[in-house]
């Protein structure tokens, strides 16, 4: 495909931006009110007009919804991360990585 004839794409991998959809849906909604438009075509650019502002609220939910279990997945690795270094008071520390089992139950025992 030609550099030219190219889309942009954001970071979430989207050629169209939630926020380009509700402009977009605005502009729709002014355009069918203020009868700047064919008087044939209002009741349909009203509709659609509407269609993208569910669209724009379906899609900033999800996105919500996405960045939570992002947010929750980080927190839970982190935690297991540190339940594998961290013990807690009263049990046995885990060996360390240049150390052997049998060497840490020899040191213990002496």
């Amino acid at each position: 495909m030609p550099e030219h004839q190219r889309h942009e794409v954001d970071a979430d991998g989207a050629v169209i931006s939630r926020t380009t959809i509700l402009i977009l849906s605005s502009f729709l909604v002014g355009v069918s009110v203020g009868k700047g438009g064919a008087d044939s075509i209002s009741p349909y650019a009203l509709a659609a007009a509407f269609a993208g502002i569910l669209a724009f609220i379906a899609f900033d939910f999800a996105a919500a919804r996405r960045r939570e279990l992002v947010q929750s997945n980080r927190l839970d690795q982190v935690t297991s991360r540190l339940d594998k270094h961290v013990t807690p008071s009263g049990d046995e520390a885990p060996p360390a990585h240049n150390e052997r089992p049998a060497e840490r139950e020899t040191v213990a025992t002496a």
